[in-house]
């Protein structure tokens, strides 16, 4: 292809290319192992291709307006085209050093050399940046907050700003309103003030903190981030403002064939667990962008661990979310496990200002000491803005006594008959104490929810444990774009949620962190048959056993909340597994040094005990590490060199975080907690680059049977 053929939509197609090609060359490589010669330099090849991609879709999203929350468009066509070009080729030389390598390793041939491009460094931060590019970590970054709202919202910009540099905050630092901007943003700041006035402080502090680490903002710029800009929805849309469909008017960027990021959850107490308190796991399924878990230790109310979608509040491409993500728990055992499937019970006559997701979350896991009082709380909230992703409250909570999944408030603040799931139905008409949600309706009563078909049309099929659903093309396709993606998602949670449903059950008793761990690990089926054969007839409405392990992951978690000091909370960037299939025919997303492995943190009494402890258990991680390399030869399994370098990383994660936690009494302020939060993350680099040498020779159990004989070994 010429320069001068070279469009928006001809790139957008080289991108699918590379995506494809990288997946493919992942599928080669997950054939072998550590062990063999092969392997190793593959592995670094692959590497090198995803920053090769990471700056071509950075170049490409500023060309379709879809970095919205990172970077603007180009400002000339000239720029414009100049850019476009360099990501046609960067998107060609992907693919053909990701063919390169699936051909080697299929072959048996060398690997031919190659020299990466470009420069790489931290910029003076904890993130990679490719030619200036910033690169997605491999590991989830930590900060700890301490103190009331407005401080804990200086600290988490403060903390943010020295894990990603000022490239994470300073679009929403420039960004101009008009005066009908400021006047929508103070009708949301009205819901605020009446219902959860903590987070304006939350936000004044976020101004104040990036402000004096040099990245100016104001209040109503970092208020922005959690409201959004634009009146409630009168039709449903699929992003707010900023993001792809205000950007643009096109659809360049989001193909319905193959981009469908859909979200996990999974929730199991009482009798379905080994000591009856409640164990979770859930995903972000998106391409992954630039995170931070939040550990807070606020002076009112609960402590509480979360996780947002982006530490901007934005996602490229997908655009505002308004700080939402999940999951969170809290220290009196209540958890936030997922955002609850998809609502839309509610007539869009009924919608209008309320609370956002983002905003609401914080709220919850802050001040609710249980999931009754959670769903309490959520009832008497507006219905708010349902025309937008996660434009208003709801969600899937749990405690070690009661869940539930809030599918529907019509009639809200406090609605007389909300759609809530409670318990899951087997086929047998018992009741189980677990829930699970993906991206559809499960509830009997929701059929008309989530961009389902009229009736005229044929309507969803009703599944027990899939719910809400069609397969159907024809139904699919039948109203337009936005109502395509809706009805897709609730297609592909319908395969996940028959893979919850019979997870949990084959294992009811016994589930625990250890069988939640395995459940995201263990891969969906393939058909057999060609890719472009298995594409057809998933496109036809062919299903097929799938997990909620797979190639969307952008962050798993598995959990298990307590009403105390002893909540453990797991997380990896990425699938669990390197090896799990995609959900569908679609290529899935990539990360450079990829790990497939979980740094665990406790949220304990104070941000001491939390570093203490992830000192302690990296400690643990680092000598089992050392111990397992011991088994192998040095000489003879060739990734020893690799796995080595892993362990001295660990190493000196360990000890440069124990330099720091020692030094850390001696600061005041906010200084302090930084200082608490900069260890914590050395510590969990240190845990699970420990995990990356133990689990490349003892493979993790990713099947059920595998956790029988590990327990039945001990």
């Amino acid at each position: 292809m010429t320069s001068e053929n070279l469009s928006k939509a001809s790139v957008q197609e080289q991108l699918d290319q590379a995506h494809y090609a990288v997946h493919f060359a992942n599928r080669a490589l997950v054939k072998g192992d550590w062990s063999e010669p092969s392997y190793v330099p593959a592995r670094k090849a692959l590497d090198d291709v995803m920053l090769l991609l990471s700056k071509a879709k950075w170049l490409l999203g500023r060309v379709t307006g879809t970095l919205a929350g990172y970077e603007d468009p180009f400002e000339s066509l000239e720029e414009e085209a100049y850019a476009l070009k360099e990501a046609s080729a960067l998107f060609n030389q992907a693919s053909d050093r990701a063919k390169e390598i699936q051909q080697c390793l299929e072959t048996g041939a060398s690997l031919p050399l190659f020299a990466l491009p470009g420069t790489l460094d931290s910029q003076g931060t904890e993130t990679l940046f490719y030619d200036g590019v910033p690169i997605v970590p491999s590991i989830n970054p930590i900060v700890v907050l301490k103190g009331s709202n407005h401080e804990m919202g200086r600290q988490y910009a403060e903390q943010v700003l020295d894990i990603y540099g000022p490239f994470i905050f300073q679009w929403h630092g420039r960004r101009q309103f008009s005066a009908e901007n400021l006047a929508e943003i103070g009708k949301w700041e009205a819901e605020l003030r009446q219902h959860m006035p903590e987070i304006l402080d939350f936000a004044r502090g976020w101004a104040e903190g990036a402000t004096g680490r040099g990245v100016a903002m104001d209040h109503m710029q970092a208020l922005a981030i959690w409201t959004g800009v634009n009146p409630p929805a009168k039709a449903t849309e699929l992003m707010e403002d900023a993001g792809l469909f205000n950007a643009e008017k096109s659809l360049e960027a989001l193909r319905p064939a193959d981009r469908n990021d859909m979200c996990s959850g999974v929730g199991a107490w009482g009798d379905a667990t080994t000591d009856g308190e409640l164990v979770f796991a859930a995903t972000q399924d998106q391409d992954c962008t630039f995170e931070a878990t939040i550990i807070a230790f606020p002076d009112e109310g609960n402590s509480f661990i979360y996780t947002p979608f982006a530490a901007n509040g934005s996602l490229p491409v997908m655009g505002p979310h308004f700080m939402a993500g999940h999951p969170g728990m809290n220290n009196k055992g209540l958890a936030y496990i997922h955002h609850g499937g998809a609502g839309g019970t509610e007539a869009p006559t009924e919608w209008g200002y309320g609370i956002r997701r983002g905003p609401m979350t914080f709220h919850i896991l802050q001040y609710a000491n249980s999931a009754k009082e959670a769903l309490g709380k959520i009832l008497t909230y507006p219905v708010g803005d349902l025309g937008v992703v996660l434009g208003s409250v709801g969600g899937f909570w749990a405690d070690a006594s009661y869940g539930f999944s809030l599918e529907g408030r019509p009639g809200a603040p406090n609605p007389p008959s909300p759609i809530i799931r409670e318990v899951t139905y087997g086929r047998d008409g018992k009741t189980y104490n677990f829930l699970y949600a993906n991206n559809n309706s499960i509830s009997p009563l929701s059929g008309s929810a989530n961009g389902a078909p009229s009736q005229a049309l044929g309507g969803y099929q009703y599944e027990l444990e899939a719910g809400w659903y069609t397969a159907d093309p024809k139904l699919i396709d039948a109203d337009g774009f936005a109502k395509s993606m809706w009805r897709r998602a609730a297609r592909c949670s319908a395969a996940r949620n028959r893979y919850q449903h019979r997870m949990i059950l084959a294992g009811y008793g016994r589930v625990d962190l250890d069988y939640m761990t395995m459940m995201y690990r263990q891969s969906g089926e393939l058909p057999s048959g060609s890719f472009e054969e298995i594409a057809a007839r998933y496109r036809a409405g062919e299903e097929w056993n799938v997990s909620t392990g797979h190639r969307m992951n952008a962050f798993t978690v598995v959990a298990k909340p307590d009403h105390g000091d002893r909540g453990v909370y797991r997380g990896c960037i990425g699938p669990a597994n390197r090896a799990v299939h995609a959900k569908d025919p679609g290529h899935g997303y990539y990360y450079h040094d990829e790990t497939a492995a979980f740094w665990e943190v406790t949220l304990a009494k104070d941000p001491e005990a939390v570093c203490s402890q992830a000192r302690e258990l990296a400690d643990r991680k680092i000598a089992a590490a050392r111990k397992t390399l011991a088994t192998v030869d040095a000489q003879g399994f060739a990734g020893y060199a690799q796995l080595e370098s892993y362990l001295s990383e660990a190493a000196k994660a360990l000890q440069d975080g124990s330099e720091v936690e020692a030094n850390a009494p001696a600061l005041a302020g906010d200084a302090r907690w930084a200082a608490i939060a900069r260890a914590v993350r050395l510590f969990t680099r240190a845990q699970v680059r420990a995990c990356q040498v133990h689990e490349a020779i003892e493979k993790p159990a990713d099947k059920p049977e595998m956790l029988a004989y590990e327990i039945a070994a001990e």
